[in-house]
């Protein structure tokens, strides 16, 4: 509920042992990367700048996970899928030429940070929980409030890494919407 009602960043940390892990501290590791996640197409600022933020204060390196959807598929009738009529590699640059791009002002006013772009097929929330298994930190961003839906919401993505992220994982709400 932290999480997700905060009107700052909140930290959760997971308890010790999950995940079948048989260690009684805590894991943290100090000197991993911060993840983050972000969408290439709709990105979240507060979310990337949070990110690049503490990447520099950990003195550590930042990789950017961004995921885009495959393989794609196009119903026809009820139970028919098309094959897909767009390629993957065309598909994987387009996503990774956006990430990049969203990338170059926060680089340069972090020049300290080393930031990756990781561009990767598939589901974004699962790559996060992977990452976050040599991860420092994981980042995700909140939804923002909606006309038709004015509670706040965490999304699928920020849900599923909150619950199996093996890291601390960053919970960021959305910048103030402009007027």
């Amino acid at each position: 509920a932290a999480a997700r009602d905060a009107g700052c960043p909140v930290v959760v940390v997971p308890r010790p042992g999950r995940g079948g892990e048989e260690r009684e501290e805590a894991p943290v590791r100090r000197d991993g990367p911060v993840v983050v996640g972000t969408s290439a197409d709709s990105p979240d600022t507060a979310t990337l700048d949070f990110a690049f933020t503490q990447a520099a204060l950990r003195r550590t390196g930042l990789r950017v996970v961004t995921a885009y959807p495959w393989p794609l598929q196009t119903m026809l009738l009820p139970g028919e899928v098309a094959p897909a009529q767009v390629d993957q590699e065309a598909v994987e640059h387009e996503t990774r030429a956006l990430a990049e791009g969203l990338l170059a002002p926060l680089r340069e006013r972090h020049p300290e940070v080393a930031a990756e772009a990781v561009v990767v097929p598939g589901d974004a929330a699962g790559h996060l929980v992977g990452e976050s298994r040599d991860a420092a930190l994981v980042v995700v961003g909140r939804h923002r409030r909606r006309l038709f839906a004015p509670a706040r919401m965490m999304g699928s993505v920020t849900q599923a890494v909150l619950l199996h992220a093996h890291s601390p994982v960053a919970v960021v709400p959305p910048a103030p919407a402009e007027e």
